[in-house]
């Protein structure tokens, strides 16, 4: 309870660095085969092609937008606009952690 400050903000992004694997939606084909090479997973039922993992690297994200095909891709706010001026005011620790989960 209390205000947020620069401390939390500090540990919030060493729990996220150390503990997470962390993607976001506006960037999801990233995050998912980020995600899939962090767990070890592997197309082809599971075993890979054998011929190696640049083939099987492939494979996967080709996969992986075949699966996104129907949802939107990534979107960009006006970082000059008024609105977002407002809301970045309003959220300045979630966009800093935000920007954290997608590096």
């Amino acid at each position: 309870s209390g205000d947020i400050g620069f401390k939390e903000l500090g540990i919030a992004k060493q729990v996220i660095r150390q503990v997470t694997v962390t993607g976001t939606r506006d960037l999801m084909a990233e995050s998912l085969f980020r995600i899939g090479k962090y767990f070890g997973w592997v197309p082809v039922s599971g075993t890979g092609t054998k011929d190696g993992e640049e083939k099987d690297d492939i494979i996967a994200k080709s996969c992986i937008d075949n699966q996104l095909q129907a949802f939107p891709g990534e979107r960009y706010a006006d970082h000059n606009s008024r609105e977002w001026q407002v809301f970045y005011n309003a959220n300045k620790m979630d966009c800093q952690l935000y920007e954290l989960a997608r590096s």
